[in-house]
């Protein structure tokens, strides 16, 4: 600005930028502290109005023939707001009742996509359309077979959504080890299938699932008949006897679940007599000290209720610690998407991206701020598995450990 002859007065809370095209400002607005609810005293914002969208969204891909299920996305242009897009798949042109774009969906029949920006409830800009031939004529494929065998359950993870009824038939899925799926329930996602069985599985020789029967959503749906080898997870990390209200640290583990995308579930049973301080912290694994964000896996308690604390990336929620019994908390992670537990009960489901962490596991350690605070209660059965458990296995879980 000094070089444009443009001289920011001293002491000014706001300034009027001259009208040159030469101008461009690129701000961010910081606040560091060691408390998670300090916040930037003047955030910054842009309210768009004096903005006219610079070109049209762009729908990728733009075209083509595909035979099988094919992921859709909408980029928006420069200035947009976040539901600003609307979307058809029909050819009409799209309006103020067409559904916003939320994020890329899947096309499994031919389809011809239009998009529009909306501002104020008009449409500002073209709208972008683009013919997309999809004739699936692929079956879904199995990306991922594992099982959790001391828990008897099973995941089965599909590369595209599957029909409900038919991916919730148990007698779809057969394992060489001849054992009876009780059960199948098919998860939100329409990917993941959840299979449980009567009991334990015997560890002594590897299984293979045969998958029949289970098809995909295209028009003419199409049928999945493969075989695929299962991965056996387990518990990795189980803590010997803890005493109430002793810290202790366990290092440099090997085989930890500590890379940004690895799939694990925490889990441990806790009791208090009395509500800790806020940012307490109960026990987890990775980094036990904040400031390199993503790091930390840790049950801690905050204002607000439980919540699993990774720096700048905590998932909270509003549930409380109980006083005077024991209670099983539990997390579990796909490399995406963090669900947490309390008595064997989902109470809080967020997307967040971890980081590489370090091979070490901290009970009642001090907290990660002030490094004052310490968690007096007690903790024992802290598991650590390298699968992130479905919502059966968590359940079983509670029910074989509740004291």
């Amino acid at each position: 600005l000094y070089k444009l002859g443009f001289e920011i007065p001293k002491g000014a809370s706001s300034i009027t930028l001259p009208n040159d095209p030469r101008v461009k400002v690129m701000a961010i607005s910081v606040a560091r502290s060691g408390h998670d609810d300090a916040e930037a005293a003047e955030p910054l914002y842009d309210t768009l109005d004096d903005h006219i969208p610079a070109g049209s969204p762009t729908i990728s891909p733009s075209g083509g023939s595909f035979n099988d299920a094919t992921e859709v996305r909408i980029d928006p242009p420069l200035y947009y707001r976040a539901g600003s897009l609307r979307y058809t798949l029909d050819g009409s042109a799209p309006t103020m009742s067409s559904p916003a774009y939320k994020g890329p969906f899947l096309l499994n029949d031919p389809a011809t996509v239009k998009v529009a920006q909306f501002e104020g409830g008009q449409q500002t800009g073209e709208v972008t359309s683009a013919m997309i031939q999809v004739h699936d004529t692929t079956p879904p494929a199995v990306v991922l077979a594992s099982a959790a065998k001391a828990l008897g359950i099973a995941k089965v993870v599909f590369s595209e959504p599957v029909a409900p009824s038919t991916a919730e038939d148990p007698s779809h899925y057969r394992f060489s080890s001849n054992v009876t799926v009780a059960s199948a329930k098919l998860n939100g996602d329409g990917r993941t299938v959840e299979l449980t069985f009567d009991g334990a599985l015997g560890s002594a020789q590897a299984d293979k699932l045969t998958v029949t029967g289970v098809s995909d959503l295209a028009r003419s749906p199409n049928v999945v008949s493969t075989t695929v080898d299962v991965a056996d997870h387990g518990a990795i990390f189980t803590s010997p006897a803890l005493e109430p209200k002793v810290s202790r640290a366990f290092n440099s583990l090997k085989g930890m679940p500590v890379h940004a995308g690895d799939h694990w579930t925490l889990n441990l049973f806790c009791k208090i007599d009395k509500q800790p301080e806020d940012r307490t912290i109960i026990a987890g694994f990775g980094r036990s000290i904040d400031g390199r964000t993503g790091t930390g896996r840790y049950f801690t308690k905050f204002p607000d209720g439980i919540s699993l604390w990774s720096s700048n990336r905590d998932v909270m929620t509003h549930v409380p610690l109980d006083t005077g019994k024991w209670q099983m908390l539990t997390a579990t992670y796909d490399g995406t998407t963090m669900r947490l537990f309390k008595n064997g009960e989902p109470i809080a489901e967020e997307r967040v991206l971890l980081e590489d962490d370090a091979s070490q596991v901290r009970v009642m350690p001090l907290d990660a701020w002030e490094r004052t605070r310490r968690f007096e209660g007690e903790v024992r059965d802290l598991t650590i598995w390298d699968i992130d458990l479905p919502a059966a296995a968590v359940k079983r879980l509670w029910l074989a450990g509740r004291g």
